[in-house]
């Protein structure tokens, strides 16, 4: 989902065992609304656009909850990879890159060779998102 803020939002420890990440920030123009309780939508008062940060994630704050128990750039890459990858999925991948090279004339070395390039894509992106968190 995707959610608008007047300010810019990093991480936020979310439980003993996981952080809320708010990953791919863009601007974006927005009108704020300043509801009050039992107010309706067409009664909010309206206000001057202002610009705003956005986060597209999949929980409803726009946030992407991760498994991490400290706020580091090593435990919010893995927390992401784990997003995509469990621990013995990216050991199958290592494993078959490992044939790949050792055989490259195997039937589906092409194949795990793919396989490899997809996953160190997304450790990439994953890398690239911690070190914009973080601000390294």
């Amino acid at each position: 989902m995707k959610q608008i803020y007047q300010e810019r939002r990093t991480y936020l420890h979310y439980d003993a065992g996981r952080f809320m990440l708010y990953l791919n920030e863009g601007r974006e123009e927005y009108i704020p609304s300043v509801a009050t309780p039992g107010q309706e939508p067409e009664n909010l008062p309206v206000s001057a656009p202002v610009m705003g940060y956005s986060y597209e994630g999949e929980e409803e704050d726009g946030g992407t909850l991760i498994e991490a128990t400290a706020a580091n750039y090593e435990a919010f890459v893995n927390g992401l990879i784990r997003k995509r990858y469990t621990q013995s999925e990216v050991e199958a991948i290592q494993s078959n890159m490992i044939v790949s090279m050792t055989d490259p004339d195997a039937e589906r070395s092409a194949e795990f060779r793919q396989e490899w390039e997809a996953y160190q894509d997304y450790r990439e992106t994953c890398k690239n998102n911690a070190k914009a968190i973080l601000n390294l």
